[in-house]
């Protein structure tokens, strides 16, 4: 580990997460929020798009100051995703009257999609 600055660096010889294979890292990330996951692909080059072949996607209404930007987000994240990879499962996480109105967007947004095909 350098310390210069103040600051500590691991070396890369260090990063034992990064030398794991995709399929672990994603399980690893699986515990966390897709927010957070994409927050962490800032850790490494190998880790900077790992979150768009994540096969889990846990989204999270408590992440959003509003349901607006959460949809803007999944929206987001969905688009942005390597379709080469399957999906097996998305999770959102939300309180009380907010499921409605969300539900009703992902349906909008699904009907178009399949419009689009």
């Amino acid at each position: 580990m350098d310390s210069s600055h103040g600051r500590m660096r691991m070396n890369v010889e260090d990063d034992r997460l990064s030398s794991l294979s995709d399929d672990l890292i994603h399980k690893v990330l699986s515990f966390a929020s897709i927010k957070h996951a994409i927050q962490m692909s800032v850790l490494s080059s190998r880790w900077r798009f790992i979150w768009t072949s994540m096969p889990y996607l846990n989204f999270s209404r408590h992440d959003f100051v509003s349901l607006s930007k959460l949809s803007e987000f999944v929206t987001h994240v969905l688009s942005d995703r390597n379709n080469q990879t399957n999906l097996s499962s998305v999770h959102v996480r939300f309180d009380g009257e907010d499921s409605d109105v969300f539900v009703k967007q992902i349906m909008m947004m699904r009907s178009l999609t399949i419009s689009n095909n």
